[in-house]
């Protein structure tokens, strides 16, 4: 089910703690649509760290939105 798809109680009240992988999936996902176009080959090739999961994944690619000056990086 696309992200968009979610009842809002999957991830408000009780549930809040699943916002998080909305919010984290749905950055990998924006990520493969607005700069590689859906192109699944480029993305991988891109992103090989898509073969050790999906934190390893997210990762590299706030680090590399972070890199272009696309992602405000929080410093904790």
């Amino acid at each position: 089910m696309p992200l968009k798809d979610w009842p809002k109680e999957w991830y408000q009240g009780a549930n809040r703690r699943f916002t998080l992988k909305y919010h984290q999936r749905a950055t990998i996902a924006l990520e493969f649509i607005n700069k590689y176009e859906s192109n699944e080959a480029c993305f991988l090739a891109a992103y090989p760290e898509a073969k050790l999961g999906h934190t390893q994944l997210l990762k590299a690619v706030n680090k590399a939105c972070t890199a272009r000056g696309d992602c405000i990086s929080c410093n904790k």
